[in-house]
């Protein structure tokens, strides 16, 4: 079988698939470019342990990817590189395409598709000094590179269920990758969130319904291996390892996934 990287977009999740067949190594590193000619690491694929050079060595998932973009992935292994097709993850056209991803990176199977009702003013805010001179009238300025933006997203919860899911989602507190439509403009980034309110319909105990605020500071991406892959079954397991060595090999440890 060629060597390969194969991208198939799995809307229903909203990651992409990755399949890699490498007939003469055992490792290899994969990462995602996106339309702007940046370069992301691919989570769990730094490096990809190739588990077979007979057939599909190492199956990956990308929760990560921007909506609405078109993104290729790059498998290297020493001076060999070679790179998939192109592919996109649709936004949801759902609520009048107001739908985005909160995706928890380290445990996918946390992530939610949320209604998003607003998206605050952002706060770019400086990093500088301001130093009076001695016999001067001006003072001097020390000035470096803006922080990230800072700012607020409504989200609305119907159901009990969905109020539920998004507790969850929140819980650990880790920083999450925020993925909205491109039609939005620049809405890709990773968001640490600060305190979370939440407020029922007024005049109506019963229903279900929340409104959300989520306070955000853009930050880096988490480091960390991702588990709990949601829709993958001992059915995808077994047709990647042929054996419980190659299983241990190629996936985290119990110990790994606890720190």
């Amino acid at each position: 079988m060629a060597t390969s990287l194969t991208a198939a977009v799995q809307p229903v999740y909203g990651r992409v698939q990755l399949q890699l067949t490498f007939t003469s190594v055992t490792s290899a590193t994969v990462s995602r470019v996106h339309a702007d000619g940046t370069v992301w690491p691919v989570r769990g694929g730094e490096p990809a342990a190739v588990m077979s050079t007979t057939g599909v060595g190492w199956v990956g998932y990308d929760h990560e990817a921007p909506l609405d973009q078109a993104v290729t992935y790059r498998a290297t292994s020493g001076s060999t590189t070679f790179s998939s097709a192109s592919v996109t993850v649709p936004s949801s056209t759902a609520d009048l395409g107001s739908r985005a991803w909160l995706t928890h990176p380290l445990q996918p199977s946390l992530s939610q598709s949320v209604l998003i009702t607003g998206v605050g003013a952002r706060t770019r805010k400086p990093r500088a000094s301001i130093l009076p001179i001695v016999a001067s009238a001006t003072p001097v300025a020390l000035t470096d590179v803006r922080l990230a933006p800072s700012g607020e997203l409504g989200l609305l919860t119907s159901t009990l269920a969905e109020a539920t899911a998004l507790e969850a989602l929140l819980a650990d507190g880790t920083v999450l990758c925020v993925r909205c439509p491109a039609t939005w403009g620049s809405m890709w980034f990773y968001a640490a969130v600060g305190d979370v309110g939440d407020e029922m319909a007024a005049g109506h105990a019963q229903d279900p319904t929340r409104q959300w605020l989520l306070p955000y500071v853009a930050v880096t991406s988490p480091p960390g291996v991702a588990y709990g892959t949601p829709g993958y079954t001992y059915a995808d397991v077994n047709a990647t390892y042929a054996t419980y060595a190659l299983l241990n090999s190629g996936e985290p440890s119990y110990n790994a996934v606890l720190t």
